[in-house]
């Protein structure tokens, strides 16, 4: 069984995640699983069945032993081991190492383009709300890319942080590196409201990143009824029967991560790419560029403690 969720635990006694419910209600039949998503080191056992998870890009593998019955094709033993492919643990092959070093020349004019010049750290560090400078940047980006009201980005694609001083495109490509369609549409501030909503559900912990608006939320309030405050930057309410201009990445556009509200959306328009939305901003920020700062500016609060 290959599944996109996963855990973390040394043995079956400490072991905590939805792959271990999940695995647990498997027929007998699944001899092993193969889990990912939480990026953890797993090679253990849940009611009678394998489950391993190789950390993550690539810097390790799972290798799977299964033992099978000729007569039966039954399975009567797997073992696994996690193998690192770290180059301080293992020496890069030669000629693969060389045919990567050809193409990173080549795509050097590119890649070490500087972009533009941070004044400080693109942190994927989050508030207790869940926002984050980097995220806050990116909304930013692609809400001005397609002139739009508002925008959302997904916080989980955003896979890497930019340190202060020069930015290459290489490096925002590392950060944005999936090639995601940016969508412009239309939708009502009661579907924005539901969105903002939706975001906080059982199993979810990655709240999407905002642009155009501020909202509040409570997380000891029930799932639905969470966001207790939604309004413009300068102030006014949200209104339901409204219409808005949104921009979304195309995995949020065809309703991923379960926000169906977006398959909604009027007047769809693809208006180009995320990752070309971001390096237009950068480029045209004053130099030094300044990224918001969440934790002056929140878009995204909760109440104090």
């Amino acid at each position: 069984m290959l599944a996109h969720a996963g855990g973390e635990g040394t043995s079956a006694e400490d072991a905590e995640g939805e792959i271990f419910s999940e695995t647990a209600e498997m027929s007998d039949a699944v001899d092993v699983v193969i889990a990912g998503h939480t990026h953890n080191h797993l090679n253990l056992r849940v009611d009678g069945k394998l489950i391993v998870e190789a950390y993550k890009y690539g810097t390790a593998f799972s290798a799977v032993d299964l033992k099978i019955d000729r007569a039966t094709g039954d399975v009567t033993n797997a073992d696994a081991e996690v193998v690192s492919t770290r180059n301080d643990v293992l020496a890069p092959d030669r000629e693969v190492a060389d045919l990567v070093e050809e193409y990173r020349k080549r795509v050097a004019p590119l890649s070490e383009r500087v972009v533009g010049t941070a004044s400080g750290e693109l942190s994927l560090a989050k508030t207790e709300a869940g926002e984050s400078v980097f995220g806050d940047l990116i909304a930013d980006a692609e809400r001005e890319s397609a002139k739009t009201d508002f925008a959302f980005a997904v916080s989980g694609g955003i896979r890497s942080e930019v340190d202060a001083g020069p930015v290459t495109y290489g490096e925002l490509f590392s950060a944005k590196p999936f090639g995601q369609k940016l969508v412009r549409m239309e939708l009502s501030g009661a579907e924005v409201e539901s969105i903002l909503e939706r975001q906080y559900r059982e199993g979810r912990d990655r709240p999407l990143q905002v642009s155009g608006l501020r909202f509040a939320h409570d997380p000891s309030r029930p799932f639905g009824d969470r966001v207790t405050s939604v309004a413009l930057p300068d102030g006014a309410t949200l209104d339901p029967d409204a219409t808005y201009t949104v921009a979304v990445e195309g995995f949020l556009s065809g309703g991923g991560g379960g926000f169906s509200e977006f398959e909604n959306g009027h007047n769809r328009k693809t208006i180009g790419e995320d990752l070309d939305a971001l390096a237009g901003y950068v480029e045209g920020l004053p130099e030094p560029f300044s990224a918001p700062e969440p934790t002056k500016e929140r878009r995204i609060s909760v109440p104090r403690q």
